[in-house]
């Protein structure tokens, strides 16, 4: 009995290596909160700069490297108390193709990436629109400019009846903490996508 559970669970793990393994190129993702609490610069026996960092987040922490390209390309990321995003891959670790390792494509300092959004989608309901419900909303949007595509999803009193309009002419600053708060207050939170 035992040993067909420990069979069990080797052709569970052979399967589950195989489906990373087969699509390791597909499997990537972007963690956009870290915080990074530790950091050591590094000189290898070859000569060649190299740096290890921790990353924290709510989920707790983790240590990273960097090598070579990679390394000089993004050290300047790497300061304690830095918040960063950063995108990353499974790959098989280059000196043993048997292990898979966490490899950082790119990462980037949070406070620039509001600048990379590229819209501001904001629900309205057809019911709450008048006059005034119209002044303060354009107040508030035209008090904040920036970069940001603003779309209205706006919601039909008829259920499942939806328009969406794209501004062609006003853009908002939409990573601006301040714009967003006027927005929630207004429309509650569940109304304001950053995307």
């Amino acid at each position: 009995e035992r040993e067909k559970l420990d069979q069990r669970l080797r052709d569970q793990q052979f399967y589950t290596r195989s489906l990373f393994e087969s699509n390791i190129d597909a499997l990537m993702t972007t963690d956009p909160s870290g915080i990074i609490t530790d950091v050591n610069h590094r000189i290898s026996k070859k000569g060649n700069p190299f740096g290890t960092f921790r990353i924290e987040d709510y989920s707790g922490s983790s240590e990273f490297s960097l090598f070579s390209e990679k390394y000089l390309r993004m050290k300047h990321f790497l300061e304690v108390g830095s918040i960063i995003y950063f995108n990353w891959k499974i790959s098989s670790r280059f000196d043993n193709p048997d292990n898979l390792e966490v490899e950082i494509m790119s990462m980037g300092l949070l406070a620039d990436l509001k600048d990379k959004y590229s819209q501001v989608t904001i629900g309205l309901k057809e019911r709450d629109l008048n006059e005034q419900f119209i002044r303060d909303f354009s107040s508030i949007i035209l008090r904040f400019p920036g970069r940001c595509n603003l779309r209205i999803q706006l919601s039909g009193v008829e259920e499942g009846m939806e328009l969406n309009l794209l501004s062609e002419h006003i853009k908002v600053d939409g990573g601006n903490p301040d714009f967003q708060e006027q927005i929630n207050k207004m429309l509650g939170s569940k109304s304001f996508l950053l995307n």
